[in-house]
């Protein structure tokens, strides 16, 4: 199937097809090669990029073109047609470059090249979005005949983008501690958009409270490979105040903590979360040109809510398409279920979450079901009643 496409409607490249960093500035060159099939006048290529996150596509304005910085794709096409080309945003989410053919049809062979971060008058080309992402995907769709009946390519290029490397320490402590009682915190090597290395750290951190001789500290540390770029640390808080948290490896890689409240007496606590967030399982849900508006992974979704950010409440909110009785798919229900007790590890109260996302519902905005419990078997007659009222 994959070699017919191929050979009708064409074949994409990208150029370099090389590991890129988080946040970097590159040029890519996307080359499109028409199949025997042709494009019609009037046909179209459409280009997705699947996420905001990157530089806004930005055509030559000719009525400007002494500002040619604010350039960020140029076309060109080899063959007797013509083209032009419309910059689509589509709710701020993702980014559509439409190509529609004029004055000639395209025929075999002809070639369209699209140069996004062209660099050639003053453009420091475009910036990459700052989470890495392994597949990430250009999306190329062909319309041949310009009816609105889009192919996509088999071939449309996937962009491996990575960390970038260790800038800064993350460091987690308690919002509230106990005086004279030990409370633990957490050390994670980051690069500037706070996303895990590739590779594991293996830096030697000092450790400095701000306000001397008022936490007991550990002294110096040497991370290892095992410690997989995360490690616990042991602090006590000798007297009352609000204290931070500094630690670094020499100069240059630092980091300071959140406040930290030490009290002699403890009432209450302060804990943090996120309950609203999307993985790659949601469904774009009408957006017809996206597979999904989620990037990671459940396991990502989790593993940096619970490793990097160190929430304290992590909920996985998926759009209920994914699971909606056109699209019915229990295994993606039981594999949600399944992740959400793997991650689980109690050390909030239940009843503190529920009266904060009763808050929280009230709020203008998408409307997240918060399943305390196990939710057993997926309800079609809930998710359709929940449509209804929302």
């Amino acid at each position: 199937m994959m070699k017919e496409v191929n050979e009708i409607i064409g074949k994409v490249s990208i150029f370099p097809s090389t590991d890129i960093k988080v946040g970097s500035r590159v040029r890519l060159v996307i080359s499109y090669i028409v199949g025997k099939r042709g494009i019609d006048i009037g046909g179209k290529v459409k280009i997705v990029i699947q996420t905001a996150s990157w530089t806004p596509p930005q055509l030559a304005n000719w009525q400007h073109w002494n500002e040619p910085a604010n350039t960020s794709v140029t076309l060109t096409t080899e063959g007797k047609g013509s083209i032009s080309t419309e910059i689509i945003s589509v709710l701020g989410h993702y980014w559509v470059m439409l190509i529609t053919i004029n004055q000639a049809p395209l025929r075999k062979n002809d070639k369209i090249t699209i140069v996004y971060g062209d660099r050639r008058w003053g453009s420091s080309g475009i910036m990459v979005q700052p989470f890495p992402q392994r597949d990430f995907l250009l999306k190329i769709l062909v319309d041949p005949e310009g009816k609105g009946d889009y192919v996509q390519l088999p071939t449309s290029p996937l962009l491996n983008i990575v960390s970038g490397q260790v800038s800064q320490l993350l460091i987690t402590t308690p919002s509230i501690v106990k005086v004279g009682y030990p409370f633990h915190f957490s050390v994670v090597p980051v690069d500037k958009f706070r996303n895990l290395p590739e590779d594991a750290y293996t830096g030697n951190v000092d450790f400095q409270e701000i306000d001397k001789d008022r936490i007991s500290l550990p002294g110096s540390y040497i991370f290892k490979t095992k410690d997989k770029n995360k490690k616990i640390f042991t602090g006590i808080c000798k007297a009352e105040g609000i204290y931070r948290i500094k630690v670094g490896e020499g100069n240059s890689i630092k980091g300071i903590s959140n406040p930290i409240w030490s009290k002699k007496k403890v009432k209450e606590n302060i804990y943090w979360g996120d309950i609203h967030g999307h993985s790659r399982l949601s469904l774009s849900d009408g957006w017809k040109d996206l597979d999904t508006d989620g990037i990671a992974t459940v396991d990502e979704y989790y593993s940096y809510g619970r490793d990097v950010a160190n929430l304290d409440i992590c909920a996985l909110t998926d759009h209920e398409a994914c699971v909606r009785e056109e699209n019915l798919n229990i295994d993606k229900w039981v594999m949600i279920q399944e992740k959400a007790e793997e991650y689980y590890n109690p050390k909030v109260n239940p009843k503190d979450v529920e009266e904060s996302a009763i808050k929280a519902a009230k709020v203008v905005g998408d409307k997240d079901v918060l399943i305390l419990g196990d939710p057993g078997p997926l309800s079609i007659k809930f998710l359709k009643t929940y449509r209804q009222n929302n």
